[in-house]
């Protein structure tokens, strides 16, 4: 049922909605993980360049955690979705990532 529930409700997208952000070079993933509300983590945003140097400053100036780590923003960037839950070969490096900054 819970996860029926999050099917049909809208995802929450933009960094302004992100508890963690991930960076590799000119890329970056922002996501969202809220215990009782999103089953898995989700990409809420995501993008390079240009586009990435503005999310890197709207998520710096919301305080939400900056985390430099390829081996799990390139796979984000090139197999996620926006709005998509992150895949399970990616949710052990996340949820690490997650439970050391205390956001699970």
């Amino acid at each position: 049922r819970q996860r029926r529930e999050a099917v049909t409700q809208p995802a929450k997208l933009g960094v302004k909605n992100a508890v963690i952000v991930f960076v590799s070079g000119d890329r970056i993933v922002a996501l969202r993980y809220v215990k009782g509300e999103t089953p898995v983590p989700t990409v809420v945003g995501k993008g390079q360049g240009r586009a990435a140097d503005e999310m890197m400053a709207q998520a710096r100036q919301a305080g939400i955690p900056v985390i430099e780590d390829a081996a799990v923003a390139g796979p984000l960037f090139e197999n996620t979705n926006t709005g998509a839950y992150i895949g399970q070969e990616m949710f052990s490096p996340v949820v690490r990532h997650l439970v050391r900054l205390g956001l699970t």
